[in-house]
């Protein structure tokens, strides 16, 4: 277990659901690890802490993986904001932007966040935050919190934290020993990625294909010393884009799209900007951008998303100043 601490506290604090109704939310859009984890807690919270009854919510459009990850799986969910629930569970959300339209949650009350991003400002008394960055996904911390219960999971549910923490750790690329040991003991309760995966890892559709090829298009590429910055103008699949532009060649890959002044930055780096460059991108970056210029950001050090309002050449030089200073150096960019 890697917090026994956080552990026990979420487990007090679950305590306290005893005879009400919960609604577990996860980010807007789902995604495998938040999905799985919602989907544990939906049953643990009834089974041992004796909630009235709970539902499942994703907030806005679910993304079509996510469909077909609930799909496969049996999972039921609705996307409208709950009704006549006593509390909420927020599970794998790093910022109330990332609540989507059900942000305003964060003022009811009765609030509380299971998490592994870095921790974000909720802004609102009343929310309790359990999150550590020393997990690999949220998944893992409702694994280790059903073993602390002794919650015994069903063969679904285990192949549902499986996909979570496959999905989370970069497909293994980022898993170490603990969560190695940890997808042996999903094993143990007869977890089978094999009648998952096949079905959820579709091909890739040709919007997006036609939106990652504009994305190489228009993108504008920088250099700071020896890492190369390559920043483009999307509408569509910005976390899809920015990932390939990663494929290219780009140690950080930045998307953003600008509608009525609100501007959305989506940012993908590679492991060695953190390791090699000593940046994190989301505490280094876009959380002191966002402190700066107005905004909200979430995420990991070398993924996540910015939301800012104003003019998006002026963010997006901001952004590339700060990571040059970062690195001491000087930006260039990489002319034609």
């Amino acid at each position: 277990m890697r917090d026994q601490s956080l552990i026990s506290q979420i487990t007090r604090e679950l305590e306290a659901l005893r005879g009400k109704r919960v609604a577990l939310i996860t980010h807007a859009g789902g995604d495998p690890d938040g999905i799985a984890s919602c989907m544990v807690l939906s049953r643990l919270v009834k089974e041992v802490f004796s909630s009235a009854d709970s539902l499942i919510v994703i907030p806005e459009r679910v993304s079509d993986h996510s469909e077909r990850f609930c799909s496969v799986l049996g999972i039921g969910f609705t996307t409208e904001a709950p009704k006549n629930v006593d509390a909420c569970v927020a599970s794998d959300v790093g910022s109330p932007s990332q609540l989507g339209p059900l942000s305003d949650l964060i003022h009811r009350g009765n609030l509380i966040v299971i998490d592994h991003h870095v921790r974000s400002e909720w802004d609102a008394p009343d929310v309790k935050v359990f999150s550590s960055i020393s997990y690999k996904a949220t998944s893992e911390i409702v694994l280790d919190l059903a073993i602390a219960t002794d919650f015994r999971l069903s063969e679904r549910e285990a192949t549902a934290l499986f996909a979570g923490i496959y999905y989370d750790t970069v497909r293994l690329f980022l898993a170490d020993s603990e969560v190695l040991s940890k997808l042996g003991r999903l094993g143990e309760y007869m977890a089978s990625p094999k009648d998952l995966l096949p079905h959820i890892e579709t091909p890739i559709d040709i919007s997006e294909r036609i939106a990652r090829l504009k994305g190489a298009k228009r993108a504008e590429i920088f250099r700071a010393d020896d890492m190369i910055i390559a920043v483009t103008r999307v509408s569509a699949f910005r976390p899809s884009v920015a990932r390939s532009l990663l494929t290219l060649g780009a140690h950080v890959g930045i998307a953003t799209h600008e509608e009525e002044g609100e501007i959305d930055v989506t940012f993908r780096a590679s492991q060695d900007v953190l390791t090699k460059y000593n940046i994190n991108l989301l505490t280094d970056v876009f959380n002191e951008l966002a402190a700066k210029v107005g905004g909200r950001s979430g995420g990991h050090a070398t993924a996540g998303r910015a939301q800012f309002r104003g003019n998006s050449d002026k963010v997006i030089e901001l952004c590339l100043n700060k990571i040059a200073t970062k690195l001491g150096t000087v930006l260039k960019r990489v002319e034609e």
